[in-house]
């Protein structure tokens, strides 16, 4: 009994998710070579992880998935969110309401009671 428990507690620690390298084809280098890798986010939100970004994999029961890349956040407030592409253009949706497009600030409309 001892033995099944210890193989279960060790089970539970292993990874569920794993991270790899994007290459340039759309290949995900991981623990293996995953090729055709789907990507998915929110309903609406299409995006392509570039070269080089660290991807998120999941193992599903059609095949491994990207659910996202590890990304920085240091500069980010709590609540902030901001969207970037490879090019350098920028939505930057900041805590204090105010939205920063490309460097351009709109300041947040003050709501009325």
């Amino acid at each position: 009994m001892w033995i099944l428990n210890k193989f279960l507690r060790a089970e539970r620690k292993k990874a569920t998710a794993q991270v790899g390298s994007v290459a340039a084809n759309g290949e995900v280098q991981a623990q293996t070579l995953y090729n055709s890798v789907k990507q998915c986010g929110p309903w609406g939100v299409q995006w392509r992880a570039p070269q080089g970004a660290q991807a998120v994999l999941m193992k599903t029961d059609s095949g491994e998935i990207c659910v996202g890349t590890v990304c920085g956040t240091d500069a980010l407030q709590p609540g902030e969110l901001k969207l970037v592409s490879q090019g350098g253009a920028e939505v930057y949706l900041k805590a204090s309401g105010e939205v920063v497009i490309n460097g351009q600030v709109f300041p947040a409309v003050k709501q009325e009671d």
